[in-house]
């Protein structure tokens, strides 16, 4: 779990209370162990705002890592409400001090906790109309739920106990990892490599899009990445640089327009999430593309 700059990492016996490794990853090049902490005894698995949360089997613990190389402990919830036990995956921030859990117990569905009080958590509402077994950060007011073994689904937000499925996709394979990434979300499971789905959201502005028109694919294959851009900029050099999902620079170049389209050469790059900055005039946008090899 990172926590920039510090990293977390469950040791081989953290569920028999064992603690973390506390990593400062500052510099990528250069990861140095800063402490093996204990204080986090039964591991880790998400950060939400300043709080730390390890999120169990009928129970989650919440730390404050404010200071992120020295959390400090703040209080459990236990889950001794009427039903079956709350089988706690992972969380969300739906608002000031609210967070959604996912709930793999279909028969309990402990979903929103008020966790303004550290020493008083309190259970909020249970969510009825869509099953939430486990939950990702997407794009507020949107997230992204484990709805089954074999489903997800987009959710909006409305407020902290009224939500709303968007989007939703069932897959042939069981589910593995889901990774949401706006507006893709990565998916593994039944066969070989990643699943890729893109959303398109009511009231959400189109993608790799600017004011301005700027626009380019989100999905690249082959070794250019065409941009249109306004007619303005014609006849002109507009200055664009490729970083890696590191933040590295790993292409600068300076590209002529012509009929308000301008072409950035990617050979030398390897498939993977690309960001990439244009500059023309002072103006600077910024967005992002996924290559693929041929």
């Amino acid at each position: 779990v990172i926590n920039y700059p510090a990293l977390y990492i469950n040791t081989s016996n953290s569920e028999s209370g064992g603690g973390i490794y506390i990593l400062d990853i500052t510099d990528p090049e250069d990861i140095s162990l800063v402490s093996r902490d204990t204080v986090v005894r039964y591991g880790v698995n998400k950060v939400i705002g300043s709080k730390l949360f390890r999120f169990c089997h009928g129970l989650f613990y919440i730390y404050d890592v404010t200071d992120c190389f020295n959390p400090v402990y703040l209080g459990r919830w236990l889950d001794t409400l009427p039903g079956g036990t709350g089988f706690y995956t992972s969380g969300v921030s739906i608002g000031d001090n609210y967070i959604l859990v996912g709930d793999d117990n279909s028969t309990s569905r402990d979903n929103v906790f008020d966790i303004s009080d550290s020493d008083n958590i309190r259970f909020v509402y249970s969510i009825d109309n869509f099953v939430a077994r486990w939950v990702f950060d997407f794009r507020l007011p949107y997230i992204v739920v484990k709805t089954g073994d074999y489903s997800f689904a987009v959710v909006e937000v409305k407020d902290t106990i009224n939500f709303e499925v968007v989007a939703s996709a069932s897959t042939l394979f069981k589910l593995g990892r889901i990774v949401p990434d706006y507006p893709y979300i990565y998916v593994t499971g039944g066969y070989p490599g990643i699943v890729v789905y893109e959303t398109y959201l009511t009231g959400v502005e189109e993608r790799n899009r600017t004011d301005r028109g700027v626009k380019f694919p989100s999905i690249v294959c082959g070794d250019g990445l065409l941009l249109e851009v306004p007619y303005a900029w014609n006849g002109n050099l507009i200055d664009v640089v490729v970083y890696d999902i590191m933040g590295r620079a790993v292409k600068r170049r300076s590209v002529f327009v012509n009929s308000n389209r301008a072409m950035l050469g990617l050979r030398g790059l390897n498939s993977g999430v690309y960001f990439v900055e244009i500059r023309y005039k002072g103006d600077i946008y910024r967005g992002k593309f996924v290559k693929f090899e041929r």
